[in-house]
């Protein structure tokens, strides 16, 4: 049998959960270590070369491409197939319209560098082109000059700088980057037990401030509670300090009339006037006293009394011939007898005359 290269340039990495191909997506393994790309493999027009692979020859292709390798130059991609090393295997083929069509897994763990490669250059969208490999046991050539490849069998497809499809063949789809799963799951229970740990740490602190927020808020209670009684305290003590200052004003007022009363009584006893004996217990003759002036009293007593003992002597002169000392007609009797001394009552009325 003889052997053919073509070259075809359209790989695509794929994603997992990608249903384009669900022929092929039986030979699929979810191993954390495996990249999966998605490529075109071919299509039924000539290359660059002036050969081709006819439409009815896309089932040997199928069938026999199952597991063959996906190659590529270790360290770089190469310009043809020398130096190629396997980095991972075809699991699946199809027929696509005018193309055949595949999946494959890059073994990441065993060539992270190329992978990585392949990676970088689908996330800046350059398309990695595909080069593929033939087995072929018969040919002919059209009127066109092209050579048709017949009872094809697929031995590899390899990763290239020049392609003979022009752009065709190439790598469609990279999967997202999967490779070292295992790790980065690590990572994530590793985070997630801290995130645990940092729950629990911030519920303590959580059920703490509810705790010391009871107790701030028994302690607000009772202050709230104290400052209540010492209010209604405070009000007590300034009814009491009311009721006291009125009882204050009440005393105070009492004691003046009674040094009043006793002045005026002193007053009284000294210009020889006494009190009837009820006199003091009669509340209107009581306050009546209290109101008036001592001055005025004083005055009072000397001038009732001095023109009383004139009254007295005019009124016992029957003969009046006789001048005696407080007559009308001579110079007070400035020396009156007892029985001339004015009484209270005249003076409390003379008093309210004046005031008039």
């Amino acid at each position: 049998m003889k052997k053919q290269v073509f070259i075809v340039n359209n790989i695509k990495f794929v994603a997992e959960n990608d249903k384009e191909l669900l022929e092929s997506f039986a030979a699929l393994s979810l191993n954390p270590t495996i990249k999966w790309i998605k490529f075109d493999l071919t299509d039924s027009s000539p290359n660059e070369n002036k050969e081709r692979i006819p439409k009815k020859e896309f089932a040997n292709l199928i069938r026999t491409g199952i597991h063959m390798p996906i190659k590529m130059g270790e360290g770089f991609i190469r310009d043809g197939h020398e130096f190629a090393v396997p980095i991972g295997t075809i699991t699946g083929l199809i027929e696509q319209g005018d193309q055949v069509k595949g999946i494959a897994a890059l073994w990441s763990k065993e060539f992270p560098h190329e992978v990585e490669i392949l990676r970088n250059m689908s996330e800046a969208e350059i398309k990695p082109q595909i080069s593929w490999e033939l087995l072929y046991r018969d040919s002919d050539i059209d009127e066109e000059g092209v050579t048709n490849l017949r009872d094809v069998a697929l031995s590899a497809a390899t990763v290239v700088n020049m392609p003979a499809y022009n752009g065709r063949t190439s790598i469609t789809t990279m999967a997202n980057d999967n490779s070292d799963a295992s790790v980065e799951e690590d990572k994530q229970i590793e985070e997630n037990n801290k995130m645990e740990e940092r729950v629990e740490e911030l519920k303590s602190l959580l059920e703490a401030s509810k705790n010391e927020n009871t107790t701030l808020t028994e302690k607000v209670s009772g202050l709230e509670g104290q400052l209540s009684d010492s209010e209604g305290r405070v009000k007590e003590l300034e009814t009491s300090n009311e009721e006291l200052a009125n009882y204050k004003i009440g005393v105070e007022e009492e004691n003046a009339n009674s040094a009043k009363l006793e002045s005026i009584l002193e007053l009284l006893a000294s210009a020889g006037v006494s009190l009837p004996e009820d006199y003091l217990e009669d509340s209107e003759k009581l306050a009546s006293l209290l109101s008036m002036d001592l001055n005025q009293i004083e005055f009072l007593i000397q001038d009732i009394g001095i023109f009383a003992s004139l009254e007295d002597n005019d009124e016992g002169n029957e003969s009046g011939a006789s001048i005696r000392l407080g007559s009308r007609t001579k110079a007070p009797n400035l020396n009156s007898r007892e029985k001339d001394k004015p009484s209270v009552e005249k003076i409390v009325k003379s008093l309210k005359k004046r005031a008039k």
